[in-house]
């Protein structure tokens, strides 16, 4: 009797192990297969919806009334990122940190920022809004 309860414990065992196994590669198989399938939307598609959205900003923005304005504001603001670079070249100066990479990181981002404004600045010179 307690081989067959014993043979009986190993056979559900066995299946719940089966069952257990079996769930596990259904949700791998799903996670991979909703990885792997992406977008089905066509190129033609996307370009469309991209084209939609660069018009709606194009009407949001009214670049051609405001252009002048738009040159102003990117002058503006590169005129402040240069005044908050020299303060802090100064601040690092009176606290004697100048090498330190703290300084060093703000200040190559914040001449990430002024590269950023020119290429907006170049990007305006040359928008035409078709």
């Amino acid at each position: 009797m307690k081989t067959a309860v014993a043979c009986l414990g190993c056979i559900v065992l066995a299946l719940f192990v089966m069952y257990v196994c079996t769930n596990m590669m259904k949700l791998n198989r799903g996670v991979v297969e909703g990885l792997t399938s992406g977008s089905s939307a066509t190129p033609d598609q996307l370009l469309k919806d991209v084209k939609t959205m660069r018009t709606k900003l194009v009407d949001e923005l009214h670049i051609d009334k405001y252009k002048a304005k738009y040159h102003e504001m990117l002058l503006n603001t590169e005129d402040v990122l240069h005044l908050q670079m020299l303060e802090q070249i100064k601040t690092a100066i009176d606290k004697k940190k100048l090498n330190d990479t703290t300084t060093l990181s703000n200040l190559a981002q914040l001449e990430s920022t002024k590269a950023a404004l020119k290429d907006l600045d170049e990007f305006l010179t040359h928008f035409k809004s078709r």
